[in-house]
């Protein structure tokens, strides 16, 4: 599957290339990227090749849709969508952006963007995001994009040693009838 490049006020949403790998890895060994996460910062470029590999890989196979987030040439975050459910019409959204972006507005821009695509593009009606209940940032992003809470669950972690507590919200497609 190829995926399109989205535009937005002042980023592109565009296919992840091997030639991100440096920022790629700038992002996931950043520590900060996975604190709300089950995630552990990768230690090397190969590490990050490795994560890059499979990416490439599970979106050419329609896996799921994951684009770099593009300022001026250069990848500052990721964003996907995954876990499509055909019966639920729904799927689950993620971001990331390296610390040195937030702060700006590019997940705001981003986020919008995706769920435009998604909603329109894709025909997904419901797109989740499970975020860790003290992220404060992501809940207030996603708040000021009219994600709606669902509730709560804990999940224990597999490679950290604590039990993660995930708000649900929810953006559904209204109907333009």
């Amino acid at each position: 599957m190829t995926l399109p490049t989205l535009q937005t006020a002042r980023l592109s949403l565009r296919p992840i290339v091997l030639t991100d790998l440096e920022n790629l890895f700038l992002l996931r060994s950043d520590e900060s990227s996975s604190n709300f996460n089950d995630s552990v910062p990768d230690r090397c470029e190969e590490d990050t090749l490795g994560h890059l590999t499979k990416t490439l890989k599970d979106v050419e196979e329609g896996k799921y849709w994951k684009w770099a987030i593009d300022l001026d040439g250069a990848l500052v975050g990721t964003i996907a969508l995954w876990n499509r459910d055909l019966l639920l019409d729904s799927a689950e959204f993620g971001y990331t952006l390296r610390s040195p972006y937030r702060g700006n507005g590019y997940m705001s821009e981003s986020v919008a963007k995706i769920c435009e695509y998604g909603h329109q593009s894709l025909g997904i009606k419901n797109l989740y995001v499970y975020t860790e209940s003290c992220n404060e940032r992501s809940i207030n992003l996603i708040n000021k994009l009219d994600f709606v809470f669902q509730g709560t669950f804990d999940e224990e972690a597999i490679h950290k040693a604590k039990t993660f507590h995930y708000n649900v919200y929810l953006h559904t497609q209204v109907d333009s009838k």
